[in-house]
Formats: structure tokens, C-alpha cells, sequence
């Protein structure tokens, strides 16, 4: 009954007194779509929030510091002789602290493999104009509950500057102590404790390689010269391989019917500035390359070789070719009175890589890689039958029991790999931070006992030196193929080598960096004046003068009116074996320590003649309070002006190694 009376009333009219409030007017379609996208847009808004300051951000680099691993500010370049594409930094052309044009201009950089200076021009290549760093992501829940690891690329607060992100990579852990010497970091973990070489892992390893030399990307001013190839036999091994180029492209054929490995050797070059002058006017060098004429791999960074101008190119968009001429005339002048400037580094770099693409015949039986550091030649040698990988460190021969195993050494490591005879691979080997890294056809293999090496056991602090023999070149042709009882094709051949991190750290001067170029006011760091007088002091009146004539065919005071004396005696020094081991860069090198403590992390750039990090800082170290996270990944790289304008560069997309 209650039921049907609240039915019967609810279906009468309602009395009149009961409108005499207005009813809520109702809200349009319109209006609540409205609200509810300003609603979506708050939540997400608010989310955003959220996850910026919990979970992940994205920052923009804006220097060079961690090139090339990160880019700040650059220009992308191809190589005119090379076609080999390259980055070199344009962070100069910003003011540091409001991040505005300051008014200058990249107009010049270096190929990497050709080291050939070539004009940068956006007029003539729209890709050639200044693109911004890499934008990446970075989580900051990494270290919400783990601490950062060695070898992580960080993003912290700058401790002398709170307001400031810095990202570099971890090098050094709370209560350590980081010594930095001969471009190797060091680790103590207490004071109890010997310093150890800091080993990177196989992915970073890989990462932090830099290229030094690609047989697919030879400059073309060298073929059309005749000038021979880098990889070259020694005199002993020349009926076993031939090494050429043939259409721009480079192969070598090693054929060896013996069980004595015939070897192929690299023999790095550099052709000087004033050279290259002459090989773009007349088409030939001003003298014939020596074929095996040994020289040093030093650290030369492409990234820092802009040169720079006052002249906007833009001012020369009605006559481009103008630009070319007057940036071209303005470079010959900066090089031959610059003696900061220069196509290769200072440092000798010993750590290096190699990476082959071979085939063999079905009959081969042994194919070996080798790289030398100190004079020991570094060897892994491939069982074509079984794929089995034997690694050895020789001198004069004799293998040296230096592979760790326990608390002793062995005289060699093994690993298991699907290297086989008759069939195409790439392999990978690197000797860096003392230890063998080796990849076959992209996968890493594991060493028994292991791949680390004691190499205190066979080199004195003060042998750590290049070298050289009367019969071998040895770190003058620091990296090599080998045959023996078979044949072997190979169609590429890449030269890596690993990043050396300078020293240099507190009452150490206060000047510029080596290169010549201010990059901060109050860098502390060894003054260009300082290496300038050791490499000058490490080389001889004869030295140059015998640079001179076989490289130029003049006078040594003939080559000084188209270089710096500084610059002379660089080269000379890289070509001169009997001057490496006694030379003050190396028997004067500096060594820095740095001690942490509690919740102190040691941080340093990868782009080691450019960086502003903890060697200099007056603290040096970043505190865990100031961390941020963990740099991930690179999600939006610059994009490209052409030939499709804003199209990404996905090849920079990927994860920070």
C-alpha cells in the first residue's frame, strides 16, 4: 500500500508554491564538453607535475662535455673527402650563462678520418647549420632506492651553483680514491687497498669508443693520388698479402700456406695541414707517402675542432660561394699562425679497438687479431674448426703470464665463439683498461679465466711507454690481421680508439685548455704553454729536419713559414720512434688523486680536453643530495633541414650507454 501511494503521488501534479524557486539552468552539450577538457587538461597538467617531480624529466643538452656520447649544441658535418658524417661542437657560438648568440660562428672542422679542415657552410648545406643538443630523458627513480654505479651517466645539481643541471658520467664512489694518470682512471676503495684500473663493461666499452680510422670512408684526394692504403705488410709478410683500393673501395687478401701467421699491419696517418694545401692544389703530396712510415694514435677529438668567425655566413646568402672563398682564406691564416690549432691530439692513446669484416676459405684454419700497447702485442687467435678464440700477451715472442686467474696469472684465456672457416663474420676486438673485450657478429664473449689483465707483472711504472724495434713497428703500427694456413677476404676495417681522460686537478695552473681555446675563466687545468715546452724539449733539430724533408721536401725553417714551430714539433714527435719513450709527454705525465667520503661521487665529462667537471671543481665531487637521476635515453634528437625539413635524426634515438 505504501508503494502504490508514493506511485500516485509521484504521478500528480505538483502544487503551484513549489516552482516559486527557481530551478538550476541546464548545462548545454557545449558547456560540458568544455568543462570536462579543462578538467582532463587539469589532472593531466597536475600528472605531469607529478611525474616530472617523481618519476622522469626531460632535459636538453647544452654543451659538449659529454661528446660524443651526448651532444650539446653542434653542427652535423660530411666529410668532403670521406663522406663520413661527423659532429663538431657549436656551443661556443652561445653566451654560457644566458644561452643568446654571442655573435660568432662555426665556420670550419676537421674530418676525423681524413683530418682534412673543410668549411662549414649552412648557405651550401642547410644541414650544416647550428642544431641544438640532444633531448633526453632521465629518471629519477633510479636513485630513489639504489645509488648510482661507476660508469652511469648522471644528471645532478652543480654543488657551486645549485640552480644549474650538470650530467656527466660516475667515475668515482663514495669513500674511494680516483687516480688519474696515463688517460686511465684508477680505482683504491680504501686506504688500505692498491689502486686498481677502473674496467669498464662491454656496453660501455663500446659506447665510449671513438672512431680513428673506416676503410669504407677513404678520402677520395688519396685514391686519386695513388697514395697506399694504411694497412700495409711488413717486408717479411709482403708475398702474403696484397691491400688495396680498387673503384673507392678498400680490400685486402691475406693467403698464407704455412702454420706462421702472416700479418697485416695499420699504419695510422696523418697528413699535416700545410700537406693537405698542397694536395688539393697540385693533386699530389709534396712528397711520396712512405707506405710504412710508423706514427703514434694520439686523442684528437673532432668535436672540439671548430674554428671560428665573426662573420655571419647568412650576410653572404646572395653570393654563397663568397662565404666559401673568404671562410677558406680566414681558416689558412688561422692554421698557419695558430699553433693551438692543429688535426691531431697531444696525448698518445694506447687503448684501442679493432673491428674486421672477413671471409675465409672452407680449407682456412687459423685467423688472429692483434693490437700492441707498450711494445706487447695483444693476439687472439680463431680455431677455424672449432671456433674456439685463444688470447695471448707476447714480447719478443714469448707469452707473458699476465691473464688473471685467482690471485696468479696464466699465459693465456679462451672462449668459445662461432668463428668458421668459410663463412663471412664481423669481429670486434678491443685492448682497453687493461682487459680484452672481444664480439663476434655482435655478441660478447666470455674468457676462462678471465679477460682482465695483471699488467703489473710484466711492465715497471716507467715501461708504460710506445716502442718500436729494428724488425717491428710495433705501437707504430699498433693494430693487425693475421692468416696462417689459408686465406682470408676482408672488405672493412675500423680503427676505435678509447677515450683518454687527462689529468690534471688542483694547483695544476690556471690557464686554457691544450687545444689553445678559453673554455672557462677559471679552468684549472695544465697551461697550452706547458706542452707546448714538452713536446719541444721531447724532439731534435735532426727530427725536424728530417720531418721536414721527408714529408715537404724543404727546409725545417722553409716548413715554419706554413706552420707554427709547435705544431711541427707535434708532428714530429708522432713520427719518431726513438723519441716516444723518452719524451717528457710521457716520462712527465701528470698523476691526480681524488679522495671521496661519504655519499661523494666523483663525475666526469667523456669529451676529457673540454670538459668542466670534478677535476676543477673546488670541491670536487657531487654530493648524493644533489642527484637527480640517471640520463636513460636520447628521445628527440635534432631534426634534419633536408632533404625533408623537420624530419628526426632516429639514428641518434636510443639508449645512454
Amino acid at each position: 500500500m505504501s508503494s502504490a501511494t508514493n506511485t500516485a503521488s509521484a504521478a500528480q501534479p505538483q502544487p503551484t508554491e513549489t516552482n516559486t524557486t527557481a530551478s538550476p539552468v541546464a548545462k548545454t552539450p557545449n558547456e560540458l564538453v568544455v568543462r570536462e577538457t579543462v578538467e582532463s587538461l587539469a589532472v593531466a597538467f597536475i600528472l605531469a607535475l607529478l611525474f616530472k617531480a617523481f618519476v622522469a624529466e626531460a632535459f636538453v643538452i647544452p654543451t659538449g662535455s659529454m661528446a660524443p656520447t651526448l651532444m650539446g649544441a653542434h653542427k652535423d658535418i660530411l666529410g668532403e673527402e670521406t663522406g663520413y658524417r661527423f659532429q663538431v661542437g657549436a656551443s661556443s657560438e652561445f653566451d654560457n650563462d644566458a644561452g643568446v648568440k654571442n655573435g660568432r660562428f662555426v665556420m670550419g672542422a676537421i674530418c676525423p678520418i681524413s683530418r682534412k679542415p673543410q668549411v662549414i657552410s649552412p648557405l651550401r648545406d642547410k644541414n650544416e647549420s647550428t642544431f641544438s643538443g640532444d633531448r633526453i630523458l632521465v629518471s629519477k627513480l633510479a636513485y630513489a632506492w639504489n645509488t648510482p654505479k661507476r660508469w652511469d651517466v648522471i644528471v645532478f645539481k652543480f654543488i657551486e651553483k645549485a640552480r644549474q643541471n650538470y650530467i656527466k658520467r660516475c667515475i668515482g664512489l663514495p669513500n674511494e680514491t680516483v687516480r688519474i694518470f696515463g688517460g686511465d682512471i684508477f680505482i683504491r676503495p680504501s686506504t688500505n687497498s692498491p689502486y686498481e684500473i677502473a674496467h669498464k663493461p662491454p656496453h660501455v666499452t663500446s659506447a665510449m669508443m671513438q672512431l680513428v680510422n673506416d676503410t669504407q670512408h677513404a678520402p677520395q684526394a688519396f685514391i686519386k693520388a695513388n697514395i697506399p692504403p694504411n694497412w700495409q705488410p711488413l717486408e717479411k709478410d709482403e708475398a702474403a698479402w696484397t691491400s688495396s683500393w680498387s673503384s673507392g673501395a678498400w680490400s685486402a687478401t691475406g693467403e698464407q700456406k704455412t702454420d706462421e701467421t702472416a700479418w697485416l699491419r695499420y699504419f695510422h696517418r696523418v697528413i699535416d695541414i700545410a700537406a693537405w694545401q698542397t694536395l688539393e692544389e697540385t693533386g699530389q703530396l709534396p712528397v711520396p707517402m712512405n707506405p710504412r712510415q710508423p706514427r703514434l694514435i694520439t686523442d684528437f677529438t673532432a668535436y672540439n675542432s671548430d674554428v671560428l668567425s665573426g662573420q655571419d655566413p647568412a650576410s653572404y646568402k646572395d653570393d654563397p660561394d663568397k662565404w666559401l672563398e673568404r671562410a677558406a682564406a680566414e681558416m689558412a691564416i688561422i692554421y698557419r699562425d695558430n699553433g693551438g690549432l692543429s688535426n691531431d691530439g697531444l696525448h698518445w692513446t694506447g687503448d684501442l679497438g679493432l673491428e674486421v669484416d672477413f671471409e675465409t676459405t672452407s680449407e682456412t684454419k687459423s685467423v688472429s687479431l692483434m693490437i700492441v700497447e707498450y711494445g706487447l702485442k695483444h693476439i687472439v687467435t680463431f680455431d677455424l674448426s672449432s671456433g674456439q678464440a685463444t688470447a695471448e700477451v707476447t714480447r719478443e715472442g714469448e707469452p707473458l703470464a699476465i691473464f688473471q686467474d685467482g690471485s696468479t696469472g696464466s699465459k693465456s684465456a679462451t672462449a668459445a665463439t662461432d668463428v668458421r672457416a668459410g663463412k663471412k663474420h664481423r669481429v670486434k676486438l678491443s685492448n682497453i683498461d687493461e682487459q680484452f673485450t672481444l664480439w663476434v657478429d655482435g655478441k660478447v664473449a666470455n674468457w676462462s679465466p678471465s679477460n682482465r689483465l695483471m699488467l703489473s707483472n710484466a711492465l715497471l711504472p716507467t715501461e708504460r711507454a710506445p716502442t718500436s724495434s729494428a724488425t717491428d713497428p710495433l705501437d707504430g703500427a699498433p693494430l693487425g690481421i693475421g692468416v696462417s694456413n689459408g686465406r682470408i677476404d676482408v672488405t672493412r676495417a675500423k680503427v676505435f680508439r678509447d677515450i683518454y681522460h687527462i689529468a690534471y686537478g688542483p694547483n695544476s695552473g690556471r690557464a686554457t685548455v691544450y687545444d689553445g681555446k678559453p673554455l672557462i675563466s677559471d679552468y684549472r687545468v695544465p697551461t697550452y704553454a706547458t706542452f707546448v715546452q714538452m713536446i719541444r724539449d721531447s724532439v731534435t733539430d735532426e727530427m725536424r729536419e728530417s720531418y721536414a724533408r721527408n714529408m715537404h721536401g724543404i727546409s725545417a725553417n722553409e716548413l715554419r713559414k706554413k706552420m707554427p714551430s709547435e705544431v711541427l714539433d707535434r708532428y714530429t714527435l708522432a713520427c719518431f720512434p726513438e723519441a716516444w719513450g723518452k719524451s717528457d709527454m710521457i716520462t712527465k705525465r701528470s698523476t691526480y688523486e681524488f679522495q671521496m667520503m661519504d655519499d661523494w661521487f666523483f663525475p666526469m665529462g667523456d669529451n676529457s680536453a673540454a670538459s668542466y667537471d670534478a677535476r676543477s671543481w673546488r670541491d670536487h665531487h657531487t654530493p648524493r643530495r644533489l642527484m637527480i637521476g640517471r640520463a636513460v635515453v636520447v628521445f628527440w634528437p635534432h631534426f634534419w633541414n633536408a632533404p625533408i625539413p623537420f624530419f628526426p635524426n632516429f639514428q641518434r634515438m636510443g639508449l645512454i650507454r
